[in-house]
């Protein structure tokens, strides 16, 4: 099988000879988002800063608010029949300087899919899609413009990532600032993106529902077709967001 990471060499290479290379201790280190995606979107929709509330109109607050769910047998029809999920998974290589200048560069691995649920029960991969980023400041490097346009003539499958470039979630949250993690969240991003193209493209039924793991974020706010149903599944939320809820005896403050 020849190696996925191929199609970097040169442009890492082309990196190795003119700048001067601080690589990462040991071996290459992930990054994670910090804050989670969830919690950076949450902070970024929201507007709202640690310690604010969110004011909710709740008429009952209490356990009617859940609802009972009946389990759907396969031989009933099911209106979520499509599922998509992605994944991001960002590497700290080490930092290239030049001069007085340096800057973090990252490696990446995104990728996305739908899989289709038919009504015998039965899954297969709707469609899919995977890529490999370079991440780094390329205004930081002289020689950076020559090292995107090395990615972009390796091919599809590579892609290359300015990380002092903007997007509407890693501008939102403060962590975004810090080279080092604004990366982790420049290639959330590009997922995401990857994520709605590929449920942009669907065929999709009016009655065939697309469930998408994790929050709506606004690209999926905008320019979204009309009549084709979809909803996020979110496991996690913002730890500091408190809630006012009203009711019969007045408000009362909780959070999640």
């Amino acid at each position: 099988m020849p190696n996925p990471f191929d199609g970097l060499r040169p442009a890492l290479e082309l990196i190795a000879q003119e700048g001067h290379i601080l690589p990462a201790t040991g071996q290459a280190v992930e990054d994670l988002m910090r804050p989670d995606q969830e919690e950076s979107y949450d902070r970024v929709r929201l507007g709202l800063q640690p310690g604010d509330v969110l004011d909710v109109a709740i008429e009952t607050p209490n356990r009617e608010l859940y609802i009972e769910c009946q389990p759907v047998s396969r031989k009933d029809k099911h209106i979520f029949q499509f599922f998509l999920d992605g994944s991001a998974r960002t590497f700290y290589l080490g930092h290239v300087t030049e001069g007085d200048r340096q800057t973090p560069v990252h490696v990446s691995q995104i990728g996305a899919a739908s899989i289709f649920r038919d009504n015998k029960g039965q899954m297969r991969v709707a469609k899919a899609q995977n890529k490999i980023l370079l991440l780094f400041d390329r205004d930081m490097l002289s020689f950076g413009p020559q090292v995107e346009e090395l990615i972009k003539q390796a091919g599809e499958y590579y892609g290359f990532v300015n990380i002092k470039e903007n997007d509407p979630q890693t501008d939102g949250v403060h962590a975004g600032k810090d080279p080092r993690s604004r990366a982790a969240h420049r290639a959330n991003w590009q997922m995401r993106v990857m994520e709605k193209e590929i449920a942009m493209s669907l065929d999709r039924q009016p009655e065939q529902w697309l469930m998408l793991d994790g929050g709506l974020g606004s690209e999926y706010a905008k320019d979204w077709p009309e009549g084709k149903e979809y909803l996020g599944v979110v496991k996690s939320a913002w730890k500091d967001l408190k809630f006012s809820v009203k009711g019969a005896r007045g408000s009362k403050t909780i959070n999640t």
